[in-house]
């Protein structure tokens, strides 16, 4: 008993068959390229390291990105005594007393 009425030459079939291989190695690209976009979005993260030096110059703050991707600031908030202050001369009255003998302060970098 035959299944086929017509044969099919091994010709068309290897072609058929090869633009079926080629359709799904072509979704598989796509496939990959939108996970390897996602994952490269993803991993473009910053990550601000806050720290504090003393030396004989004095006291610094600092904040480093060591992320990848860039960091932008928008705000800063400070408290001393669980009182928001607005400027660090005003940190410096608050913790020093008035009359401090600080008279400026020196922002170099934001890194």
């Amino acid at each position: 008993m035959k299944i086929f009425k017509k044969k099919i030459k091994t010709e068309a079939f290897a072609a058929i068959t090869a633009i079926i291989v080629s359709a799904c190695a072509l979704g598989v690209s796509f496939y990959e390229a939108r996970i390897m976009r996602s994952h490269q979005k993803s991993a473009v993260w910053p990550y601000i390291q806050l720290g504090q030096q003393y030396d004989s110059k004095g006291f610094a703050l600092e904040a480093n990105n060591k992320g990848v991707g860039p960091a932008m600031i928008e705000s800063l908030k400070v408290w001393v005594d669980n009182k928001p202050v607005n400027s660090l001369n005003q940190v410096l009255d608050t913790l020093l007393g008035e009359g401090h003998g600080v008279t400026g302060i020196i922002i170099p970098s934001i890194t």
